[in-house]
């Protein structure tokens, strides 16, 4: 296990979900404090990726929806070189594709629930 010692708490976005994703923030900052590990909170807005090269462990994405979850910061920290919580990249493309997600399961074998429409089949 790492040990994380300076961890970015990515919070905000422009999703509708961004006050649930300041309320997650605020329970990784309890944690966080409770448990001796120094962080800073940095919203998603304005010149945040300059924040984020600021010397961090690791990145904590406290976002919800949007380009929090389908990939799109996965991919920019990638690209910036920084670790972060959470799944990558792809999985998280794939995971908020509902769709290719069914298609997948169904692929594998594995039984999901019936969906209205073309991706039911």
């Amino acid at each position: 296990m790492t040990e994380f010692k300076n961890v970015a708490i990515l919070t905000g976005g422009n999703s509708p979900e961004s006050e649930i994703s300041l309320k997650t923030a605020r329970s990784v900052e309890r944690s966080l404090k409770r448990m001796g590990i120094k962080y800073k909170t940095i919203p998603a807005e304005g010149d945040f990726i300059s924040r984020l090269r600021e010397g961090f462990d690791v990145v904590f994405i406290a976002m919800h929806g949007g380009i929090g979850e389908n990939g799109s910061i996965q991919g920019m920290l990638d690209a910036l070189g920084l670790e972060y919580t959470g799944s990558g990249v792809l999985s998280s493309a794939l995971c908020m594709n509902k769709p290719v997600s069914k298609k997948l399961f169904s692929f594998c074998g594995i039984k999901t629930p019936r969906w209205p429409g073309r991706h039911d089949k």
